[in-house]
């Protein structure tokens, strides 16, 4: 064989080695990975029971369910309680209500900014009832209509 040959048969073959290696291909890199999803932020505040109705000195434990933009529940946040009318309903710092004077009042629970309330109604308790007449007499059949008052004291 002809030198000739020989270099013109390595420098047809040493493009296909090259090839074959990956060494004279250009190829993409691969993609980068996707960004990570976002962190979890509190987006939804809401309390439990929503409402109740309570006599004056009952109590109830409200619960906060705190939710991420993806309606997650997130656990282990400070929740900070609150009321707009202590002199009707108390809450301590573990959602505990005491109902303490006849009303309603709001409860807040904040989350990171986020606020979920609870609708409290104070009943007042019923002391004495007095009838506007302390006896009567009716035929079978008859009716009589009577009227009471109610008293808290």
């Amino acid at each position: 064989m002809s030198a000739r040959l020989v270099a013109r048969l390595a420098a047809g073959i040493w493009p296909l080695v090259l090839a074959g290696c990956g060494g004279d291909s250009v190829s993409a890199p691969p993609p980068p990975p996707p960004p990570p999803p976002p962190p979890p932020v509190v987006t939804t505040v809401e309390l439990s029971p929503p409402s109740a109705s309570l006599p004056v000195q009952d109590t109830v434990r409200l619960t906060a369910t705190v939710k991420d933009q993806r309606g997650n529940v997130m656990t282990g946040r400070q929740v900070t309680w609150g009321t707009d009318q202590s002199g009707i309903a108390t809450v301590g710092s573990d959602g505990l209500v005491t109902a303490v004077g006849a009303g309603q009042a709001s409860i807040s629970a904040t989350v990171e900014g986020k606020v979920g309330s609870a609708a409290i109604t104070v009943i007042a308790a019923v002391a004495k009832v007095t009838i506007d007449r302390d006896t009567a007499a009716l035929d079978i059949g008859a009716s009589l209509q009577l009227t009471a008052a109610l008293a808290d004291s």
